[in-house]
């Protein structure tokens, strides 16, 4: 298992630097035992400048 940080540092860009540019450093020390877990747990997709359809996207890539 991995911290949500390392889980978005395995993502491509642009995924991993947004992923980190919205999370808070608090969330990103939680363990995660998959990337689509880091992603729901990470931060709010809503509250992104991304918006909660581009992240679930991703997300449903992860998923499966």
């Amino acid at each position: 298992m991995k911290t949500i940080k390392e889980w978005f540092n395995d993502l491509e860009e642009p995924y991993k630097t947004q992923a980190l540019e919205n999370s808070i450093e608090k969330s990103l020390k939680i363990i995660a035992e998959s990337m689509s877990e880091a992603l729901s747990s990470g931060f709010y997709w809503t509250d992104s400048p991304q918006g909660h359809d581009y992240w679930y996207n991703l997300f449903k890539k992860y998923s499966k």
